[in-house]
């Protein structure tokens, strides 16, 4: 393990054959301790592995279910450590690195595997967007653009006020059917779309209380049941519960639904994690971004940390024939577009 190194302290004489003064001294200082790269390197790894670790541990404690979150960084820095400590031949060190590396890359690499080739549909294709606009620090203006520019048929705002809706209305007066329920807490939520509508109905799903959007359309003359929800972020144990609960009561009622089904939303959870895991065996859902690519969500004001928690999931009997991540829209998230069809 590489040590902190500090300058020396010397105790030569002076020129004139006396003993240096205390003022002329070097002397051992904090301020003059000189860290190495390499002692910066560890650190982080160390905790780097302490996060690999605790996010397999993921359902037994909140905290550690947060480390599952970055395993594509895990998987970079530990490549970056593997390469550095075998160029300073430290071959146990860039041993270590690499095993971790590949822990962290398998996880990822069995996302990204091909997925099956798809029946192919036989009707009209729709396109959905999804977008968390940041209730607080949001811009309106940018939001009005990349809607005008998708031209979606299905919009979802998570993070709408009543202020929201009316700042957005030149764009959203174009979409007659709409289901909204604005609020000032970050979760208010609407959905609006030009698909003709059987019913809407909003669910206030676990303690959190916060609603989730269920909504029958016709696309191409099909119903297709479309979900949109917005659990809490898991930042503390309880909201980390309440956000556990709103994810399991959503996917049970998922997967009783009969037909066609659409869930889009912004589920403050990653493919990496345990409760995504139950999510998806019990939802009998499937993610849309499997088998296509890893685009981080959020957070746009930290690309480094950038991580998925922005979700389009869907049964069988939809096929996504397109999904991307838009530009900044002012908003801590980036939008999220795919085009669907029905088998």
């Amino acid at each position: 393990m590489c040590k902190v190194e500090s300058a020396s302290v010397d105790n030569p004489t002076s020129p004139e054959g006396g003993a240096q003064t205390p003022g002329k001294m070097k002397t051992n200082s904090f301020f003059s301790q000189r860290i190495r790269l390499c002692g910066l390197l560890t650190v982080v790894g160390y905790l780097a592995a302490f996060g690999t670790i605790a996010g397999f541990l993921g359902q037994y404690a909140w905290w550690m279910d947060l480390g599952s979150h970055f395993r594509v960084q895990y998987a970079i820095l530990f490549t970056f450590l593997t390469i550095y400590y075998a160029l300073c031949k430290k071959k146990r060190w860039a041993l270590g690195a690499l095993s971790l590396a590949f822990v962290n890359a398998m996880p990822v690499a069995m996302f990204l595997l091909p997925r099956a080739a798809a029946t192919s549909a036989s009707g009209a294709s729709f396109r959905a967007m999804l977008i968390n606009v940041n209730t607080e620090r949001g811009d309106p203006a940018r939001v009005i653009t990349a809607i005008t520019k998708e031209n979606p048929d299905i919009v979802v705002l998570e993070e709408i006020s009543d202020e929201w809706v009316k700042a957005l209305d030149p764009v959203l007066k174009t979409y007659p059917v709409r289901k909204i329920e604005p609020r000032n807490d970050n979760f208010g939520i609407g959905l609006f779309t030009r698909i003709p509508c059987v019913s809407t109905r909003v669910e206030y799903l676990g303690d959190a209380k916060v609603p989730s959007i269920f909504a029958e359309i016709m696309p191409d003359d099909r119903k297709l049941t479309l979900i949109t929800t917005h659990p809490l972020p898991p930042g503390g144990s309880e909201y980390s519960s309440c956000r556990n609960e709103q994810l399991d009561k959503v996917a049970k009622e998922a997967a009783t639904i009969q037909g066609p089904v659409l869930l889009l939303g912004d589920l403050n959870v990653t493919p990496w994690s345990y409760y995504y895991r139950r999510f998806v065996k019990t939802s009998e859902l499937h993610d849309s971004a499997k088998g296509r690519s890893i685009n981080p969500t959020w957070p746009s004001f930290f690309p480094l940390l950038g991580i998925q928690i922005d979700h389009c999931f869907h049964s069988d009997e939809v096929v996504i024939s397109s999904r991307r991540v838009g530009r900044n829209v002012g908003s801590d998230h980036y939008p999220l577009t795919m085009d669907f069809s029905l088998k």
